[in-house]
């Protein structure tokens, strides 16, 4: 949900008894397609929020531990990425967001991980770690990349004290935007 008020705090308990209720179904009827377990969500959300204003992102995936497969959906959520190899690529999926369009379709996508290989999550929080400055909202952009690219770099077992020092290094970057309009 966007914003940090009480109505947002509702919307948030309208999804997480939704998304069980959902996923629950989905299970139930199709298997776990986290693509179908967006859409049940997102109808369930048009029926409970229809001409509120309200919506949400979201990214769902299931994890199969045995095989490391990974299936996700997204919802217009920022995309996952995956760092492998020293580098990263963005998981890209289609879906508008949740509780807008009552027949909107998700697409998903399935990937392996390899042994060293990690996959990242993240809210739209993470880009005020990287705030624009009067420079303009491309060098935020770079910035953020840039941070990605060192962390990808970073992700083999061997150097899995340097991912600390990065992940460090933003929490600091979002503790200092605390209380700023980022």
């Amino acid at each position: 949900p966007v914003g940090h008020v009480v109505p947002e705090a509702l919307l948030t308990m309208v999804l997480t008894s939704s998304l069980m209720t959902a996923a629950a179904a989905a299970v139930s009827s199709e298997g776990h397609s986290p693509a179908r377990v967006l859409a049940r969500l997102n109808e369930r959300l048009c029926a409970s929020c229809l001409g509120t204003g309200r919506f949400a992102t979201a990214v769902y995936g299931v994890i199969d531990a045995e095989t490391r497969r990974v299936t996700v959906a997204g919802a217009g959520h920022p995309l996952p990425i995956l760092l492998s190899g020293g580098s990263s690529s963005e998981i890209e999926t289609e879906g508008p967001l949740l509780g807008v369009f009552d027949d909107a379709e998700f697409d998903q996508r399935e990937i392996a991980l390899a042994d060293d290989d990690m996959l990242m999550l993240y809210t739209d929080g993470l880009d005020a770690a990287f705030p624009v400055e009067a420079s303009g909202a491309q060098r935020a952009v770079l910035k953020r990349d840039r941070w990605i690219a060192d962390l990808a770099r970073t992700s083999g077992a061997p150097r899995r004290g340097a991912i600390s020092g990065l992940l460090s290094e933003l929490q600091h970057r979002l503790d200092v935007q605390a209380g700023s309009m980022h």
